[in-house]
């Protein structure tokens, strides 16, 4: 049985990747993982059922304190009844006690207990995040690891590009989804790592009982850190988690099969074949590599060449924030960017909106392009490792003037905009506004993906 419901496991991380990997639209989703604001619902969520959840806790202790004080009565009863059992008071009170009392007790057993709770958790489950919503947050994690290099370990104690952040441990669940990811994408690297850390917690885990009612089994992690270190050729470790395995299940009729083939793979290695090549390795070598560190006077001046503006505080914080208030209703997830955009976008238009006026003007006044006027600006929100990246194709529709990128907070670590032929990487400042015109010298821009923060940016372009 724990073989079965192993597979099925196995099933669902590997529909999880083919989802995010290719167009989801026909699933159900909340949002959670392609917006942080989205996100934001999840904690009042939480805190609506821990109320439940105690409400349900304090029904369940009256009537526990009820039966409790029954008992008691009882009890005291039939001691009197041993100690004189012929005394007519005592008689009495026993017969009194039966014919008021026991149909009293019935009721406590046919009591049904926390019916409005259970009604509340019923709408709370159509609230919570849906399949797609934990197979894109999977995608995410495993894009934030391969771009940034993310050591799985210090991933589970919130240690995320050399930053510590004071966030409550990972446990053996969350290493062996991401074990499972890789392990279905034939990264065994990545995938010995986590399913190694969730061995680790497993065996570690301050109150073993609580893994009684785990999907998954001690026994479960040997057979995946086998098939990992198999995969990575490690043939001698793989034995030694196999035999371990062993020890436990020596009937477990797969690994002892296997353990026949690892060592006939000892005697005789296959030939190495490339590691299955990891993706987003275009963002990892543009977000990695090392810019150089000059001042941004020094960075635009380099610019100029290409018709590259940077605008610091364009916008004051007040408009900042009215921006993204008139967008947070209108946020929506753009069905024809989902391969490419973990990030939600509204479309905002001046003629509905004051702050949208206002910027288009300051926009036309600063820059002096754009009199042929496009009344709309797009505001986006990322989510979990979030980014944006227009392809070639995308880039290549030169019909506008000039691009307007406008950073409307500032963001933690990572959403970095690099500009490749520049040389350049900029963090996300609050009202900064960059500008480049379309020439004959293409500006190509890159997005790194979101690691911490709530990212918020505006785009337009001007024709």
């Amino acid at each position: 049985m724990a073989r079965i419901l192993f597979s099925f496991l196995i099933i669902i991380a590997n529909i999880c990747f083919q989802l995010r990997a290719h167009n989801n639209s026909i699933y159900s989703s909340h949002d959670f993982a392609i917006s942080l604001e989205s996100q934001l619902k999840l904690l009042t969520l939480k805190e609506i059922q821990v109320t439940n959840l105690k409400n349900y806790k304090n029904e369940l202790a009256i009537h526990y304190f009820a039966i409790k004080r029954a008992i008691k009565h009882t009890e005291n009863l039939l001691n009197s009844m041993v100690e004189d059992k012929g005394n007519v008071i005592v008689l009495f009170k026993l017969l009194r006690h039966m014919h008021n009392d026991w149909p009293e007790y019935l009721k406590l057993f046919r009591k049904e207990l926390g019916i409005k709770e259970m009604s509340l958790s019923q709408e709370l489950l159509e609230k919570q995040p849906k399949a797609t919503d934990f197979e894109e947050s999977m995608a995410a994690i495993y894009k934030i690891q391969v771009v940034y290099d993310l050591d799985a370990s210090n991933m589970t104690r919130g240690i995320l590009n050399g930053k510590s952040y004071n966030v409550k441990n990972w446990g053996a669940d969350e290493c062996l989804i991401m074990g499972l990811l890789n392990q279905l994408m034939k990264h065994y690297d990545l995938s010995e790592q986590w399913f190694r850390l969730a061995l680790i917690y497993f065996r570690g885990h301050p109150r073993p009982k609580e893994l009684d009612i785990k999907l998954f089994k001690l026994s479960n992690i040997l057979e995946l850190l086998v098939e990992a270190n198999k995969g990575l050729g490690h043939y001698s470790k793989a034995r030694q988690y196999a035999n371990e395995l062993l020890s436990l299940q020596p009937n477990h009729n797969y690994i002892n099969n296997q353990l026949l083939k690892l060592n006939d793979l000892d005697k005789k290695p296959p030939k190495s074949t490339k590691s299955n090549e990891k993706m987003y390795q275009l963002q990892k070598a543009i977000c990695t590599k090392e810019y150089p560190k000059i001042s941004l006077e020094e960075k635009f001046k380099l610019s100029k060449k290409i018709n590259l503006r940077h605008y610091p505080n364009f916008l004051t914080k007040n408009e900042t924030e009215a921006l993204k208030m008139v967008s947070r209703p209108q946020l929506n997830r753009d069905e024809n960017l989902s391969w490419n955009c973990s990030c939600k976008i509204a479309e905002l238009k001046g003629s509905e909106h004051e702050i949208v006026n206002i910027i288009n003007k300051k926009i036309r006044d600063i820059s002096g392009v754009g009199k042929n006027v496009n009344e709309v600006i797009e505001v986006i929100n990322y989510g979990i490792s979030g980014n944006y990246n227009p392809d070639d194709r995308e880039m290549s529709k030169r019909d506008h003037k000039a691009n307007v990128l406008i950073f409307l907070n500032n963001v933690k670590q990572g959403g970095e905009t690099v500009f490749p032929s520049l040389n350049i990487k900029l963090k996300p400042r609050m009202g900064t506004m960059l500008l480049w015109l379309n020439s004959e010298k293409r500006v190509w821009h890159h997005q790194c993906p979101l690691i911490v923060g709530n990212m918020w940016m505006a785009t337009k372009r001007l024709y």
